[in-house]
């Protein structure tokens, strides 16, 4: 049997009140509270109520006997510590072989990449419900406060777009831009292949509900997988500008600006 908790256990007690319905871990002055909910004859805790009161220091899991009575239950062995898991998209360096492009291209043995070594080269990531998203007062919120007042909807497949395989093979040169790309996956799938600060590239899997930001002045590309077709909301502040600036654009002010922005935050970048 296995628990999942969502405080860090060493040293602390965890109070449980009789019917086993709410978990209290006290250290200190502070308090982390959780319910539960019985699976099979163990116990998940699986939930956490922040406020100014209480809090939360991370989450693990933890295992111990099968228990005969639920109120004696007490962990044994802390196994992980980790924030609570947030949505993240599929993403992980890939090969550089020649194959479709639209393959996914994992290396072998497959290298995933976190969320947040994606956010450490100023790429932004929100999971919204696709299906809404027209009265989604969430991607209202983020429009607002990100600036981005213009939209429109693109399709991308072979019955939808003229000379696909040609606009395909020119998503995926390498390219940077002067202002952010934003995509909000409502259809479909499809890959974005962004430069690691080691000039590795990595691919991120966007589909259905995925909204993705790349800096200005990143190198990347894009292209469909294997499902050759996806439908894209694309932001923008202001006038759109779709131009794009194909690799070798170290002098390009954007990617100036950028490469100094990732230094600043303590981003080594790789000489190109």
């Amino acid at each position: 049997m296995w628990t999942k908790v969502i405080f860090h256990l060493y040293g602390h007690r965890l109070v449980k009140d009789e019917h086993h319905k709410l978990i209290r871990h006290t250290r200190g002055s502070r308090s982390f509270v959780a319910t539960n909910k019985i699976q099979g004859r163990g116990i998940m805790w699986n939930r956490i109520y922040p406020s100014n009161k209480y809090g939360m220091v991370g989450c693990g899991s933890i295992h111990h006997p099968q228990p005969k009575d639920l109120r004696n239950l007490e962990p044994r062995t802390l196994i992980s510590h980790q924030q609570i898991p947030v949505m993240a998209p599929e993403a992980w360096l890939i090969d550089e072989s020649d194959e479709d492009q639209r393959l996914p291209h994992h290396r072998n043995p497959k290298e995933f990449v976190s969320l947040s070594k994606l956010q450490e080269i100023g790429v932004l990531y929100w999971h919204l419900d696709p299906k809404n998203y027209e009265s989604s007062e969430e991607l209202k919120k983020i429009r607002e406060d990100r600036g981005y007042n213009y939209m429109d909807l693109l399709e991308l497949c072979p019955g939808k777009v003229e000379n696909y395989e040609e606009k395909l093979k020119n998503f995926y040169r390498e390219h940077i831009h002067a202002d952010e790309e934003i995509r909000y996956c409502l259809e479909g799938s499809g890959y974005f292949d962004v430069r690691d600060k080691d000039d590795t590239w990595i691919r991120i899997w966007i589909k259905e509900g995925d909204m993705i930001v790349l800096p200005a002045g990143i190198y990347h590309r894009f292209t469909l997988d294997t499902s050759n077709y996806v439908k894209l909301m694309r932001l923008f502040i202001g006038e759109p500008v779709w131009a794009a600036y194909n690799r070798p654009q170290e002098d390009h002010p954007a990617r100036q600006v950028y490469i100094k922005t990732l230094e600043s935050s303590g981003v080594a970048v790789k000489a190109h």
